[in-house]
């Protein structure tokens, strides 16, 4: 049996399918370890959670999509209804963390653990049987320039095994998707789905043995509608199917200790 496991955050777990949900397609057995607003911190641990919870064989894929370095992660039993880490993004997002974040703040050590937090993950995936890969959301090169004595890590990028992280596919004019509420109007910030299955084909799949239902991304673009637009309310017949159980993710999203 062909099993897919992938650890992140938004990235790869979101409200609308995210590369790892059209990978998905192709498996007999998807779980999506990813969650909204954790860290570098939270994603090894679910790594590790998700290898000791599984008996990882050869026929297994695992893929971690790591985030960038700004976020502290915390577990908590009955956080939520869906999951026991924090996952509010960046610290500079809500004054939740203020008064930590004042005490302890440190951008040359956020940076390091995150690197040390990768560095974790790949020696514990290079003791796996099976095939693996990594990406992020984000370009983390750009930590290199601004502390050169983190150069030490720099190495571990080299591995072909190393994926172009997922934000390389937009465009300089890029779409967004506006959702609409009765209370309030935004844009998306995320990559839409039709990025997510571009990035996909062009740096995945050539690497796997698989064949995805391309047939998600027309429904999803059917609910957007030309504009993108995605109109929040008990109406509205799209988002029901966005947030219903025909949505690959939400029957394969793992909740964890």
């Amino acid at each position: 049996m062909k099993r897919l496991f992938v650890i992140g955050c938004s990235y790869s777990s979101w409200v609308m399918p995210t590369w790892a949900d059209f990978l998905g397609t192709g498996y007999d057995h998807f779980e999506n370890w990813g969650v909204q607003g954790i860290g570098n911190n939270g994603i090894l641990q679910r790594l590790s959670e998700c290898i000791t919870s599984n008996i990882i064989t050869e026929d297994d894929i695992i893929i971690v999509q790591w985030t960038d370095f700004h976020r502290f992660d915390y577990h908590q039993v009955g956080m939520s209804l869906n999951i026991n880490w924090s996952s509010m993004g960046g610290i500079w997002a809500t004054d939740t963390h203020d008064k930590f974040v004042k005490e302890t703040w440190d951008e040359f050590s956020y940076v390091m653990h995150s690197m040390n937090h990768i560095n974790c993950g790949i020696n514990i995936l290079k003791n796996q049987p099976c095939k693996w890969f990594m990406t992020s959301s984000i370009d983390l090169a750009q930590d290199f320039e601004k502390f050169p004595s983190l150069n030490i890590y720099k190495p571990m990028f080299d591995d072909p095994r190393w994926l172009p992280y997922l934000n390389s596919i937009v465009p300089e004019t890029r779409d967004k998707i506006v959702i609409i509420t009765p209370a309030i109007v935004y844009e998306d910030e995320h990559l839409t789905p039709r990025l997510h299955k571009e990035w996909l084909q062009k740096h995945l799949l050539p690497k796997l043995d698989v064949t995805i239902d391309s047939s998600l991304l027309d429904r999803i673009e059917k609910a957007l509608g030309p504009d993108n637009e995605l109109f929040v309310n008990e109406h509205n017949a799209d988002l029901v199917f966005l947030v219903s159980a025909d949505w690959t993710r939400l029957r394969s999203v793992v909740k964890g200790l």
